[in-house]
């Protein structure tokens, strides 16, 4: 309920100070004003010319918007994706290139001009329009039921006539020349523009390099980043973002469910995750997917900004589509984006969890034993709900699962008496029934004979917990797993020691490591984030059921570590 009321309250936003710059959030709860409708009257108005470059269209509303326009004298011209341009056999799912498609084919007898990206591999996928020479459309939005009623997008219009201008070049450069893709000239440096205080930056793809754009901007974040991505598959956009998280810059982010599981190891959830970056997958059970293609940059910073466009965060399609991405500068913009932000993130749990498996796994190798630990934190959960990583193989019939519970020190194979149903994806355990601290605040759940799969990478469960009178929340961050080389690990010998020491509450090694960086300087497998993230998951683990005043000691000492301290203070927060 608290989702939608927020919804409600965050699907108009208006902001600017020389003519409003008009933002909408969908889909809407029914009685609110759909998303297609602000299209059908931003078609409405236009008087002389109507330019639009949109990837599909594929709703009657938005076709007789057009129609009617071009009836009243209005110039209208289009340009869509050839594969959305003609005739889709449903059965067989090939194009038919001797018919249109019927939603073109009803543009194209009403007179209205309309052309495709010349039969390329690459995409055309806009979402844009520019009407009489002075207002400007984009977003996230395709013209589509879909995504008019269904997935999670942004929509945004005004009036500005060098912003127009520059859309307008593109728009050109498409329709009356028949330049895609990397055949497309680049204009970026005439490409910015004021709006009363706020600057305009427009990038369009592959000419621009938009998300070589989108990482420059990302590299200036001095106090956090926020981002909803459909595709998120740029590892040099991850690798930034994890650099300024672990520079005390705030990072969260937002996958879709659909892309997230078909990407598995190719997306950057588990990379992003494995450092601590809280992220989560959008998965409501009501609506379509989280189509938003967003970066919200220092929102309550110097320089607050937000990204929005087509262009998802993919290498793929940063190098082949036709893409375009505005940068506002502006703290309305950025606020106004964080609170949808906000509203679709949702809340996380405290529950933590870790895998005890160490050392990389060879692909497509059968794997003696997995073993994750889960403790409740200190919050009193009652299910658990873990999901299997994308792109994992099925299990088969040799597959064991067996779940352990603390009793006095000792691990016991309690798997008859838990109550758990298993699926292809998930395994949901219905009486994990975890304490807030002591030997019953952990489960431990073993898999045997799993076959690791084909492709290396890094690898993530995602595990929901309930508590009591409340929904499923996913865990900030996931266990990770690497797939690859067994002998090639990230942490060294030496590291993958201190770990399996941990587990046995033996803390010798950690120590030593301790001393040797305040004592010598030698603190650079203590400076490797992934590794003190696990450190401190088996710390927490040793705190929360054994009372383990050791343990505790240890965490507070490593907190110089893993609380985005750069080296020139991380000495002074040991000493002192």
């Amino acid at each position: 309920m608290r989702h939608l009321i927020l919804s409600l309250i965050l699907t108009a936003v208006t902001f600017g100070t020389s003519g409003d710059i008009e933002v909408r959030f969908g889909p809407v709860d029914q009685g609110q004003k759909s998303m297609d409708r602000y299209f059908v009257d931003f078609v409405a108005k236009a008087r002389e010319t109507l330019d639009g470059a949109f990837y599909e269209i594929r709703l009657d509303t938005y076709v007789d918007a057009f129609i009617r326009a071009h009836e009243r004298g209005v110039a209208v011209r289009l340009v869509v994706d050839s594969d959305n341009y003609y005739y889709r056999d449903h059965d067989t799912g090939e194009l038919d290139y001797s018919r249109f498609n019927p939603f073109v084919q009803r543009l194209v007898e009403a007179g209205i001009q309309v052309k495709q990206d010349n039969d390329r591999s690459g995409l055309m996928h806009n979402k844009f329009a520019v009407r009489d020479s002075t207002w400007v459309w984009t977003g996230s939005m395709n013209l589509t039921d879909t995504g008019a009623f269904r997935n999670e997008n942004n929509i945004v219009w005004f009036k500005n006539e060098a912003v127009a201008e520059i859309y307008a070049r593109e728009f050109r450069e498409m329709f009356e020349d028949g330049l895609f893709g990397i055949k497309s000239p680049s204009t970026v440096e005439s490409q910015v523009a004021m709006h009363g205080d706020s600057k305009i930056e427009v990038f369009f793809g592959p000419e621009d390099d938009p998300m070589g754009a989108v990482e420059r901007h990302l590299v200036q974040a001095e106090e956090s980043v926020y981002f909803m991505e459909f595709a998120m598959t740029a590892d040099h956009l991850g690798e930034v973002m994890v650099e300024r998280f672990h520079s005390g810059v705030k990072v969260k982010g937002i996958f879709d469910r659909m892309l997230y599981r078909s990407t598995g190891p190719y997306a950057e959830f588990a990379y992003l995750t494995s450092h601590g970056v809280p992220v989560v997958v959008y998965d409501s059970p009501t609506r379509g997917k989280m189509h938003h293609k967003v970066f919200i940059i220092d929102a309550e910073g110097k320089d607050p900004k937000v990204i929005l466009g087509s262009g998802n965060a993919s290498a793929n399609g940063n190098k082949a589509n036709d893409e375009n991405i505005m940068v506002i500068h502006g703290k309305e913009a950025a606020q106004s984006f964080l609170k949808q932000f906000r509203s679709l993130f949702g809340r996380t749990s405290r529950v933590v969890a870790t895998f005890h498996n160490f050392a990389p796994i060879d692909a497509a190798e059968r794997i003696p034993r997995l073993t994750l630990i889960v403790s409740s934190n200190g919050v009193a959960t009652e299910k658990l709900k873990i999901q299997f990583p994308p792109r994992w193989p099925q299990h088969d019939e040799s597959v064991g699962l067996k779940i352990y519970r603390l009793r006095n020190g000792r691990q016991i194979d309690m798997t008859a008496k838990e109550d758990f149903t298993v699926t292809p994806k998930d395994v949901t355990i219905h009486s994990a029934n975890l304490a807030r601290e002591g030997e019953d605040s952990m489960i431990i759940v073993k898999v045997t004979n799993s076959l690791a799969p084909e492709i290396e990478g890094f690898y993530n469960l995602y595990i929901k917990a309930k508590a009591r009178n409340t929904g499923y929340y996913p865990l900030a961050t996931q266990p990770v797993i690497r797939v690859g080389n067994a002998e090639d690990h990230p942490y060294g010998d030496d590291a993958v020691q201190i770990l399996t020491d941990l587990v046995d509450e033996d803390f010798s090694l950690l120590k030593d490591a301790l001393d040797n960086c305040k004592d010598q300087g030698i603190c650079e497998l203590l400076e490797t984030p992934t590794f003190t993230r696990r450190i401190s998951v088996i710390l927490k683990q040793l705190v929360n059921t054994r009372q383990n005043t050791e343990a505790a000691k240890l965490l507070e000492e490593l907190k110089p570590f893993t609380n985005g301290s750069n080296r020139t203070n991380l000495f002074e927060e040991l000493y002192n």
